[in-house]
């Protein structure tokens, strides 16, 4: 809203001498405080500057009355201005009406007035504005500064569960590699404990194998000697047969021999004692018997001497040896032996069959 001015012979652009001290004075100030189209200051750099301005020094009413007129002044347009030229009456016709020159002085102070204290009101809100710009700003930039330094917790913590996640899976690998290794080694031992226990019992096996075909050859070759000492028996056993025949059919010659001795002496003795002159003849009779007797018992011994070494080789091969023949020329004693030898053999034998049976 433009104010409206009466047409009075005051012109604003050329100041009265006694406002020139303090517009020189205060003209930095109101120059910092000024605002341009061409010069645009930031809302900061105004509040501080008037800030430092108010503090240093009071700035007073009829220079500051004066810089916002002459600021009102610049920044109105040609076409107002115009319009206030216009309107204001020549003074060339009339002289100056002192009663309205102050009654405008006074009107145009009070809106000056009104206009600084608008001006004051609106520095002060657009400083308070900028206070609060500031400390938006700053809390803003805590703000900033707590999310930043939240994310750098955030990120080192992060960093630090990485780090330690990452260790828990080295850990957890390393666990893993080294249970998957012993279990790996327990199954190399098992296997090769398995493998152990396997050759022991391959080689129980062919012990017990070779033990088994041990005792069977050994069986076999206790067979094949108890057959061979079987055929050796029964030779021995024919053998003796055949000696207990010729000896019997010696015997039977002798006692044939002797009877016919006892008979031939019995007519010897006849004849001696129907001869009594056949004495000498009788004598030769004796000495032939006896020669005869002599010749028959060197064949019996003869007989038994070439029986004796085959009767001994038995004796030797049988199992009990017999006890020594107590005289070799005792035909029944070693008959009985050789006997006695063929009946133990026989029950070995018999023994041998009923425990094959079982």
């Amino acid at each position: 809203m433009q104010p409206v001015f009466r047409s009075t012979g005051y012109r604003p652009t050329q100041p009265s001498t006694q406002d020139d001290h303090y517009s020189q004075r205060y003209s930095g100030a109101s120059q910092a405080t000024s605002y341009t189209s061409e010069e645009p200051q930031s809302l900061s750099q105004a509040t501080t500057t008037f800030a430092s301005a108010s503090q240093e020094e009071i700035v007073p009413l009829p220079a500051l009355l004066h810089s916002r007129y002459s600021r009102m002044l610049m920044n109105m347009t040609d076409a107002q201005r115009l319009t206030i030229s216009h309107a204001a009456p020549s003074s060339s016709s009339t002289g100056p009406d002192p009663g309205a020159v102050c009654a405008s002085s006074t009107s145009a102070l009070a809106e000056e007035a009104a206009f600084a204290k608008a001006e004051q009101k609106k520095r002060k809100r657009e400083q308070l504005a900028a206070e609060k710009q500031e400390r938006r700003h700053v809390k803003e930039q805590r703000r900033i500064q707590v999310e930043t330094e939240k994310a750098a917790r955030r990120a080192l913590k992060q960093k630090l569960g990485d780090e330690k996640r990452a260790k828990k899976e080295a850990q957890e690998a390393a666990r893993r590699l080294q249970e998957t290794t012993q279990a790996e080694a327990k199954q190399r031992r098992r296997g090769e404990k398995e493998m152990l226990r396997l050759e022991a019992q391959k080689k129980a096996q062919d012990d017990a194998t070779a033990t088994l075909l041990g005792k069977v050859v050994r069986r076999q070759e206790k067979r094949r000697i108890a057959t061979e000492n079987e055929k050796r028996l029964r030779a021995v056993e024919t053998m003796l047969h055949a000696a207990e025949k010729s000896r019997t059919e010696e015997t039977m010659r002798a006692l044939r021999m002797e009877t016919q001795i006892n008979t031939l002496a019995a007519a010897v003795e006849q004849a001696l004692l129907e001869k009594d002159g056949l004495a000498e003849t009788l004598l030769d009779q004796k000495k032939a018997i006896a020669t005869c007797t002599s010749d028959l018992q060197k064949a019996v011994h003869n007989l038994v001497s070439v029986e004796a070494p085959m009767k001994r080789h038995v004796q030797a091969e049988s199992f009990t040896p017999p006890p020594p023949v107590e005289a070799p020329t005792d035909v029944d004693y070693g008959c009985l032996i050789a006997l006695d030898m063929i009946e133990k053999a026989r029950a070995k034998k018999r023994r041998k069959e009923v425990a094959q049976e079982y």
